[in-house]
């Protein structure tokens, strides 16, 4: 969350140390006025890099939870989604990239980072 957090508040054109406000446009409204942003309009892809499946997401999950638990890779199929899925949805952050900010950290560092900060709390 910390890296997006970054991502996001880059966007927005605001300092990253701290969270973005947006003031009241009138009570009336109780509309927002926009934020100052120096990101062109658009829609950004923002995720840590490196690419994994659910089951190497879950599996690691439980890697750094300590938590011996064996995690056994099914297809989309066979999870019965509603939905057709994609075969292959890796998000393309390549618009993000080009703006040329805080680089996102690998998403293994990206969770190893969380257990850290969860173990610290």
């Amino acid at each position: 969350v910390p890296h997006l957090a970054r991502a996001i508040l880059f966007l927005l054109g605001q300092p990253q140390d701290k969270l973005p406000t947006c003031q009241d446009a009138g009570s009336e409204t109780g509309r927002l006025t926009a934020c100052p942003t120096t990101a062109p309009f658009g829609v950004y892809h923002v995720t840590d890099t490196g690419q994994t499946t659910w089951c190497e997401f879950a599996t690691e999950i439980f890697r750094l939870a300590a938590m011996p638990t064996i995690v056994h890779p099914i297809s989309s199929a066979e999870y019965g989604a509603p939905t057709p899925r994609p075969a292959y949805s890796v998000l393309d952050t390549s618009a993000y990239h080009r703006l040329g900010g805080p680089a996102m950290p690998d998403w293994k560092t990206g969770l190893a980072d969380y257990f850290c900060e969860r173990r610290s709390l």
